[in-house]
């Protein structure tokens, strides 16, 4: 990506792990057994303090130019520390929240709640900018102005470093995916430490205080391919701990910024310290052969009491296994499985089992010191009433059922009719890197018509009379068009062929208010159930290609694959529509190339099975599909949920149109 300029327009993403004392808490990890589980890593004499965690990120601002990632990159890396990580608490800031008064209180009151054996580490995610005159780098509050001479609500790094340092907390790990966050550090950090054994015992007994950034005094792009890598580490790592030399070691080699790492200028940093993260134990849900002993939890050592739980179902589903709120494992199981999982730490656990048409069922145990317990499932579902089940149909016309009701209007030009059908929406439990926010569930879905491409600059031009598209070309998908910009040329495109308006628009700017009008005949946005079920096209499978792309099926960064899977291409920008293979209902480029508005708001799903779902009834947030030529392969998959702020325009955002077939 070309960055121009150091406005307001460019991202600064600083990364901070903090505790708000105001702020409920939206994670409580149970610490039980955690210093047993440590205590051959950083000492036995050693005291755990709690492990502290703030995420301020901000997408909206008052004055300034919004973004697209920050928000939802703080999410996924929240997700990731929480599930994978041992923190005691979570609070976050975002958006209008973030305010500078709102980030000096954080700092105030975590300096009086934070322990002397504490950690803390600092997420922030927004704006950042540096005064040319005096080579001063700020952060860039929700509430700042876009004055470069008053510089009202500005928060300057010197403020924010002197905050760091004055915590009483022994570690203090801030990483910045900041604008000019260069002159926060010094990189003079000495000799990369020798791994052994002694390493992260001398280093866990020493004050640190340390800072990674992605870059120096530059600008940062929205699509941060720091960030992408951060996630990617954090979630693929091995080992108990995990220090920042070795997130440094794994993120270093992004092309569009240049990392630093070093420690936090004017602290008591202790040559040696070293900020660390406790990766949790992991229950290896995998049946073993016959005659062999399954394995022990990830780490390899058996420094917990154990038991054994052995799963049975009469019926296949999706198997998952909680302590509290936390999931500790999952995956399928099939009909008449017998699943024995042994080095189970005692305690009590939810085991569930949700099965294909909705229904769940779960059972309470206990595990007991080298005892073992079972959970017996014996569901079978009713027998299937009389008739033709509601299937997925193909999108050709030349594959529909034989008999099957003729449309009532025809295919218009570049679409391609999606017949209707019932299908799973979000992913199993068993899908590798799958988000909590994809619970799969049955939805039934109309049919419709569905635009065989994503809009090109051509035809936004021709109707618009404009091109915001950074990445120029006829073919090329138009981008950096918000929300609001997608349903006004739905609604200029119905309008100059003469078909019924999908949208009535009132208000002007951010305020406006859309109302869809489910009768029209005209253009609009794909529902985000329409999208998934035509992106799938009858798979059930992490892409609509199986269980991998490639990125000679695709456009998305190829550094960064699904699930270990090789490396490929990164282009580096938007393709033309078309140039790769359209799945079988004869779309293209439903995984990648750009992000796609969709109509819903951003929110949970609806339990239970549904039919036409809309989305959420309100929020602050659309949802966007797809993944996009700066992605990894992760956000490629079906079930993969993205959103924005209505109003945002990004260069990798575009979109694709629906009509209604009927």
């Amino acid at each position: 990506m070309t960055i121009k300029g150091n406005g307001p327009g460019w991202r600064g993403v600083m990364l901070v792990w903090l505790a708000l004392g105001t702020l409920a808490p939206l994670v409580a990890q149970d610490r039980r057994g955690i210093e047993v589980i440590l205590a051959d890593a950083v000492g036995k004499d050693a005291t755990v303090g709690r492990q502290w965690a703030v995420f301020i990120a901000i997408d909206r601002y008052q004055e300034w130019k919004p973004l697209c990632n920050p928000v939802k990159d703080a999410r996924e890396i929240r997700d990731i520390l929480t599930e994978r990580y041992f923190i005691d608490e979570v609070k976050e800031l975002y958006d209008r929240e973030a305010t500078a008064a709102n980030i000096r209180r954080l700092f105030a009151e975590l300096r009086q709640k934070a322990g002397v054996n504490d950690s803390v580490f600092v997420f922030y995610a927004g704006h950042g900018h540096t005064d040319d005159m005096t080579n001063t780098g700020f952060w860039i509050p929700a509430d700042a102005g876009n004055d470069v001479f008053a510089q009202a609500n500005w928060l300057p790094n010197i403020q924010v470093r002197n905050m760091l340092a004055a915590l009483p907390a022994k570690h203090v790990f801030l990483v910045s995916d900041a604008c000019f966050s260069g002159d926060i550090l010094d990189t003079n950090r000495g000799a990369v430490p020798q791994i052994d054994s002694e390493y992260f015992k001398r280093a866990y007994s020493r004050v640190s205080r340390q800072v990674m950034t992605s870059g120096a005094s530059e600008n940062v792009p929205d699509t941060s391919e720091f960030a992408m890598r951060l996630k990617s580490t954090l979630t693929r790592a091995e080992g108990l701990c995990i220090d920042p030399e070795y997130l440094f070691n794994n993120v270093r080699e992004v092309r569009s910024t240049q990392p630093l790492l070093g420690v936090i200028r004017g602290t008591e940093h202790q040559d040696g310290g070293s900020f660390l993260f406790f990766r949790r134990p992991v229950v290896q849900m995998v049946q073993p052969k016959p005659g062999t002993r399954q394995p022990a939890p990830q780490w390899g050592e058996e420094v917990i009491e154990t038991g054994s739980l052995t799963v049975s179902t009469v019926t296949a589903g999706a198997l998952e296994i909680r302590q509290g709120s936390e999931v500790i494992g999952s995956r399928s199981i099939s009909a008449g499985a017998r699943l024995p999982i042994n080095n189970l730490a005692v305690g009590t656990y939810t085991v569930r089992i949700r099965y294909s048409r909705g229904r769940t069922e779960e059972k309470t145990v206990t595990v007991r010191k080298d005892g073992a317990v079972a959970a017996a499932f014996d569901y079978q579902p009713p027998a299937a009433a009389p008739g033709p089940a509601l299937t997925p149909q193909p999108a050709v016309p030349s594959q529909q059922t034989p008999g099957s009701r003729p449309p009532e209007r025809p295919v218009p030009d570049g679409f391609v009719r999606i017949n209707g059908g019932t299908f799973m929406m979000g992913s199993p439990a068993s899908e590798a890197e799958r988000h909590s926010s994809e619970v799969q569930h049955q939805v039934t879905v109309s049919g419709f018509f569905m635009g065989k491409y994503e809009v090109t600059q051509k035809e936004y031009q021709a109707v618009m009379g404009s091109n915001p598209s950074e990445f120029k070309g006829d073919n090329l998908p138009v981008e950096q068009v918000s929300w609001f910009d997608a349903v006004e040329y739905c609604n200029a495109r119905s309008r100059k062929e003469g078909l019924t308006l999908a949208y009535t628009i009132s208000g002007s700017g951010d305020s406006r208010t859309v109302t869809w009008n489910r009768n029209a005949t005209g253009y609009r946005l794909p529902t985000e159930a329409e999208w998934e079920y035509a992106c799938r096209a009858g798979t059930t499978t992490p892409f609509s290609t199986g269980s991998n792309i490639t990125t000679n099926q695709a456009n998305y960064h190829g550094n960064y694959p699904y699930n270990g899977n090789a490396t490929g291409t990164y282009r580096e920008k938007t393709t033309a529509v078309g140039s790769f293979a359209a799945n079988v209902w004869g779309l293209y480029d439903m995984h990648g190339n750009v992000w796609e508005w969709c109509w819903d708001w951003y929110g949970n799903y609806g339990s239970g099975s549904q039919t036409d779902p809309v989305g959420a009834s309100s929020g602050t947030r659309r949802v966007g599909r797809g993944g996009c030529w700066g992605g990894d392969g992760l956000s490629l998959r079906s079930a993969w949920r993205s959103d924005g702020t209505p109003s945002a325009r990004v260069s990798i955002l575009g979109f694709r149109l629906a009509r209604p077939s009927l």
